[in-house]
């Protein structure tokens, strides 16, 4: 038990350089957990933004579609009116002419929203996309700044609870 006596006295006489090593470790241990927060962010970031220009593309590829299913059921809907009206023995010139127009223009504008439709929601994950990115960016920049306030803070506090500055009172 001699051992344990003289192990007791080192460390009493050792206490301030002990404590002053734990709070350097503790410090440094602080500032890298900042740093990797701010990495583990912003590959999160990235990750959801990868995501959101997976979907802008899934999206984009099926308002595509649906305008092309779209535009091909108004080509047979024309087609029928057109045969309808000439079964029946009607000149394809006047009203019917009009109403034939008038189904072809519908079926474009019907057309035209499909896609506008479709592009504003492909820009939409894309601008979220973009912003992802951007935050991402901003999180690892952040991590380093709690990295380094974190350090400064640390060993400033070190220094005065040491005796290496004095505490301003």
């Amino acid at each position: 038990m001699a051992w344990l006596a003289a192990v007791g006295t080192w460390v009493g006489a050792h206490a301030a350089t002990i404590g002053m090593a734990a709070s350097v470790v503790g410090t440094a241990i602080s500032a890298f957990s900042s740093i990797q927060a701010g990495r583990q962010q912003k590959a999160a970031s990235r990750y959801n933004a990868k995501m959101q220009m997976i979907q802008a593309e899934r999206e984009r590829s099926a308002k595509l579609l649906e305008e092309r299913r779209h535009r091909q059921q108004s080509t047979r809907l024309l087609a029928r009116q057109r045969s309808l009206y000439l079964k029946a023995g009607v000149a394809l010139e006047g009203t019917p002419l009009e109403v034939i127009g008038q189904t072809a223009v519908e079926s474009e504008i019907d057309a035209m929203i499909i896609r506008a439709t479709g592009k504003g929601r492909y820009l939409d994950r894309l601008t979220m996309a973009g912003m992802l990115k951007k935050m991402g960016k901003e999180y690892e920049t952040a991590g380093y700044l709690r990295a380094g306030s974190t350090l400064l803070t640390g060993v400033g506090q070190t220094m005065i609870g040491y005796g290496g500055i004095p505490a301003e009172d």
